[in-house]
C-alpha cells in the first residue's frame, strides 16, 4: 500500500491544436483550471477529478490575441486563480488575469488583464 500509482484513460479536453498548458487545483472546490494556447487565443476549461476520472466543464477565453509562455497559480485565502502570459499579438507584453470559479458551478469569471512588463515577456511563473 502506498508504492503503486494507477491511472485512469486519457481525457481529451480540446479538439485544436493546444500548446502552453499549465494546471491549478482549487482546493476549496475540488477543481482544476488548465489555461492553454488554442491557435490565436489565450482558453482555460475547468477540470473536475473523481477518483480517475476527469470530466471537463465550459471552455472560456481569457485573452482575446495570442499568447505563450504561460503559467497558472490558485491563491489560498482568496480563493482565485492567477494566470500569467506572455501577449504575442501584444508586443510580447508581460500580463496577468484573476479568474474565479463560482461556486457549485462549472464557470469561470475573470477580471480585467492587467499588463505587468512592456517588453518580452518570456519564462513567466506564479510564485507564492
Amino acid at each position: 500500500s502506498g508504492t503503486s500509482i494507477s491511472f485512469g484513460s486519457p481525457t481529451e479536453f480540446e479538439t485544436a491544436d493546444t500548446k502552453e498548458c499549465a494546471v491549478a487545483f482549487d482546493s476549496a472546490l475540488n477543481k482544476s483550471l488548465v489555461i492553454y494556447r488554442r491557435p490565436s487565443t489565450g482558453r482555460s476549461l475547468i477540470l473536475t477529478i473523481s477518483g480517475t476520472s476527469v470530466s471537463s466543464g465550459n471552455d472560456a477565453e481569457f485573452e482575446s490575441g495570442d499568447v505563450s509562455e504561460t503559467d497558472i497559480d490558485f491563491i489560498t485565502g482568496a480563493n482565485k486563480f492567477l494566470a500569467v502570459f506572455e501577449d504575442t499579438s501584444d508586443s510580447q507584453k508581460g500580463k496577468a488575469i484573476v479568474g474565479t470559479i463560482a461556486s457549485g458551478d462549472s464557470t469561470i469569471s475573470y477580471g480585467s488583464v492587467a499588463v505587468y512588463n512592456t517588453g518580452r515577456s518570456e519564462l513567466n511563473k506564479v510564485i507564492k
